[in-house]
């Protein structure tokens, strides 16, 4: 009876999650093509993307890891998730409404809570992509312009470790000509290890960019899981997240 009350609580729990993973304002634009997958090896995890629209050329966006695994790692995601749409609706200052994150992450949330992301601000009107990296392990960007990828997000402190994180915030513009791609993934991807304990690693995510060139925002998002999941024997031990936004040009 215990195990299947058990059993039936985290049913709930997961229902609950799946849900909020669902709640998005999805970015639908004739200039942009916008894919994303979250996925838990234990069908419970704290990986997150969520996407709000401010206007008709604009959405804020945000995606990570909440750490930990399991049913603590999903409540918490799904309490961090509420509070930055609240704090989105307060907070006009981007450096701001990040430091408030911080803030509740490290007050509010479970004690050793930690949050490493990327909170972005799409301008599609603008051609950019304005951003402050938070830990976020890996965000390739490719245009037509360019001989190869590039590493975008550069360096970017862990929110929940230090109360005031506001001297570690640098927000960052990216221009996106017609043609460009972004990809971003949190570490579930690029730390998959193979039978050997060989790491997937930035190369194959960037190779698997790289040879989609004609593929849609979708399509590439599924390359990269099944590349990765194939380097890892069909098992992926941790939660992942793959976000793919390919700018075609205002409209």
């Amino acid at each position: 009876a215990l195990l299947e009350t058990v059993e039936r609580e985290i049913g709930l729990a997961d229902q609950i999650v799946r849900a909020v993973h669902e709640r998005v304002d999805p970015i639908e634009h004739p200039g942009v093509d916008v894919a994303f997958r979250c996925l838990s090896s234990r069908g419970l995890g704290g990986d997150l993307f969520d996407s709000v629209r401010l206007s008709e050329h604009r959405w804020f966006f945000v995606v990570g890891d909440v750490s930990g695994k399991g049913l603590n790692a999903s409540m918490s995601m799904v309490i961090l998730k509420s509070m930055i749409r609240t704090l989105l609706v307060e907070e006009k200052d981007f450096t701001r409404l990040v430091a408030r994150i911080n803030a509740f992450i490290k007050e509010r949330l479970p004690r050793g809570t930690f949050f490493s992301g990327l909170f972005g601000f799409l301008a599609l009107d603008k051609g950019s992509v304005y951003f402050i990296n938070c830990g976020i392990p890996a965000m390739h960007f490719g245009s037509p312009a360019l001989d190869s990828l590039i590493e975008a997000q550069g360096e970017g402190r862990m929110l929940g470790f230090v109360r005031d994180v506001t001297p570690y915030l640098k927000t960052k513009r990216l221009a996106l000509p017609p043609g460009s791609r972004l990809l971003i993934s949190t570490d579930g991807i690029v730390e998959a290890e193979s039978v050997r304990g060989e790491r997937y690693g930035k190369e194959r995510l960037a190779r698997i960019l790289a040879e989609q060139k004609s593929s849609s925002a979708d399509e590439t998002v599924e390359a990269v899981i099944r590349s990765a999941t194939a380097f890892a024997g069909g098992r992926i031990d941790d939660d992942i997240t793959v976000v793919a936004i390919d700018y075609h040009g205002p409209t």
